[in-house]
């Protein structure tokens, strides 16, 4: 099973809610894990997500959100996050590009990327530790994966 569907099982398993993450939101996800400064695409490239993530943490430090991004990289409880953060450390041109891949409007795609961004960055931080290159990488799918094939 390839990242994308470990990502997909792991958040229809660690939804806080009934809310589950579909497969477009996934393929959204992942594809702007792997480069949260480009353009929206499907295709993933499992190498860039390390880098990708590194990034992404540090868009959220640089908006003020040190404290709940790094509860996510932690291995504490994960703060919750708002739509409206999501807004401001994105940018509303990434968050409309990223609506559209979804198919729907700016405000659900911030709202859907507030409740699963936390866990999607804790679960490729289960040490409370950026991965450092794509082996690593590879190694936590992996545990997750065994993880998830117990549950």
């Amino acid at each position: 099973m390839n990242v994308m569907g470990i990502l997909g099982a792991l958040l229809g398993n660690k939804s806080q809610s009934n809310q589950e993450a579909s497969p477009m939101l996934m393929n959204v996800l992942t594809a702007f894990l792997s480069n949260p400064n480009s353009q929206a695409n499907t295709q993933t490239n499992e190498p860039n997500l390390v880098n990708g993530i590194g990034t992404l943490v540090n868009m959220f430090e640089q908006s003020g959100l040190s404290s709940h991004v790094q509860s996510w990289v932690g291995t504490g409880a994960n703060q919750p996050i708002e739509a409206s953060d999501i807004m401001k450390v994105l940018g509303n041109t990434k968050v409309a590009e990223l609506a559209q891949q979804l198919g729907v409007n700016p405000e659900l795609a911030s709202q859907q990327i507030a409740h699963f961004l936390p866990t999607l960055i804790d679960s490729f931080t289960p040490n409370g530790e950026l991965p450092q290159n794509a082996e690593q990488l590879s190694s936590i799918a992996t545990q997750l994966l065994g993880s998830l094939k117990k549950a």
